[in-house]
């Protein structure tokens, strides 16, 4: 027999009894559904609440900071000041031939001669280094720190006081240089003597560099167009092409601008300039 005819069989107050509980079941079940909904629910909201709270708290403290006393917040400016970057002095380079590279972080450097490239001494020597070899002889016999080369090493063609290595597991080829730096022809050396004794020297170098100028082409066969007459060192006439011609004006130019510096005055400048960016001398 099959449930629906056992169904059949039931009394009928029996079977309303058996609905009765079922529904209930049902309703109970439906109950507690909606009751675990609202808890789920409310943890929810009081989740939110607890969170929307604290950025409040927040809130309310920086608040109740910024109401702080005068005497507080002065209190704590000076600890929350960043402290002011040390300021680094420059690096005064004596010589102009300084490894940049040895002062790597140790500040600007600066030379003699970036702080006179400006003056009339630091003209005067500019243009004596480049033709200081008419008017100084050196090296002199004195300018030599040792009076041969030393062990292992000769003397280099053309370069009086400079030796290399020929000899040797790990030296040949390396450089010995016998010539003292205090006497070699540099902008720091030239720029400590004074403007007159400069002056006397460009002239000398001025002079004999446009005497030989014309001595050469004076020895020149007369091949080049639009030759000029100017007068040699002893008075002679001699024809220069227009190319040597323009060297000669430039040279004369050099000497009218080298008559109208003023040695004293010069001096001064470049003493007050030498010492505000700290050099003693």
């Amino acid at each position: 027999m099959d449930e629906d005819d056992s169904d059949d069989n039931v009394p009928l107050a029996a079977l309303k009894q058996k609905n009765a509980k079922g529904k209930e079941a049902v309703a109970t079940a439906k109950r507690k559904a909606a009751d675990d909904k609202k808890k789920v629910a409310d943890k929810a909201a009081a989740k939110a609440k607890a969170s929307a709270k604290k950025p409040a708290e927040k809130t309310k403290k920086a608040a109740a900071a910024a109401k702080a006393s005068p005497k507080k917040a002065a209190k704590a400016t000076p600890k929350r000041a960043a402290k002011p970057a040390v300021q680094r002095k420059a690096l005064v380079a004596e010589e102009d031939e300084t490894d940049a590279a040895d002062l790597s972080g140790a500040g600007r450097v600066v030379t003699r001669s970036s702080v006179l490239a400006d003056t009339d001494k630091g003209e005067l020597v500019k243009k004596l280094l480049c033709r200081w070899w008419y008017a100084i002889e050196w090296p002199k016999p004195e300018d030599f720190t040792q009076p041969s080369a030393p062990p292992n090493y000769e003397a280099l063609d053309g370069y009086p006081g400079l030796y290399i290595c020929v000899r040797g597991d790990e030296s040949i080829g390396k450089l010995f240089d016998a010539r003292r730096a205090d006497t070699k022809p540099s902008f720091a050396n030239f720029s400590r003597k004074p403007c007159a004794e400069l002056k006397d020297l460009l002239r000398a170098a001025l002079t004999a560099q446009r005497e030989q100028l014309r001595e050469h082409w004076g020895k020149a066969p007369p091949t080049h167009k639009h030759e000029q007459p100017v007068k040699g060192a002893k008075g002679s006439t001699v024809r220069l092409p227009e190319k040597a011609r323009a060297q000669d004006r430039l040279i004369s130019d050099e000497l009218k601008w080298l008559e109208k510096v003023d040695a004293a005055g010069s001096d001064k400048r470049a003493q007050r300039a030498l010492a505000k960016a700290g050099f003693k001398e």
